[in-house]
């Protein structure tokens, strides 16, 4: 990013030490690309986020062949991606879930079949990975991820 362009925005820049992870999307396809995961690491690092868990992701390898020299040195766990054709756009969810799981904590919920509204919400503000409906007791099961500070979670 252009030294102007950080200048003009570095109060939205700011924001980002409320994120949970970092997506640092870089060109493979730049000549610049080590100077600009330079500029990145420090704008980061000025801004005190340098502790919060990233995902390089490389965009345009389809536009490249072979990997441009310097991509391993990158830092941080790597997802090449199209983003014109789509590709491996589940291998980046993926490793978004991992990376957000490893700060979470592991929940098991029991909610009843009236509580739809709190099913609902646990699907939408946390990492549902099963649920299972009991007929009998009419209750579902929900396990999964959640932030530690999550409402749902602590009140158990």
């Amino acid at each position: 990013m252009p030294t102007t362009l950080i200048a003009a925005f570095r109060s939205t820049l700011e924001e980002v030490s409320d994120s949970d992870l970092l997506l640092r999307v870089i060109d493979v396809t730049s000549p610049y690309m080590s100077e600009e995961q330079e500029t990145i690491d420090t704008l980061l690092e000025e801004l005190g986020a340098t502790g919060i868990p990233s995902i390089t992701v490389l965009n345009k390898y389809d536009r490249t062949n072979p990997i441009p020299n310097g991509v391993e040195q990158l830092k941080n766990p790597k997802v090449y991606i199209s983003a014109k054709h789509k590709d491996n756009l589940e291998a980046l969810n993926a490793q978004i879930e991992i990376a957000l799981k490893e700060d979470m904590q592991a929940y098991s919920l029991s909610v009843d079949a009236s509580e739809g509204k709190r099913l609902a919400r646990l699907k939408t503000t946390t990492i549902v990975e099963h649920i299972e409906f009991d007929e009998t007791d009419e209750v579902y099961t929900v396990t999964g991820f959640a932030n530690r500070s999550h409402p749902e979670i602590n009140q158990q």
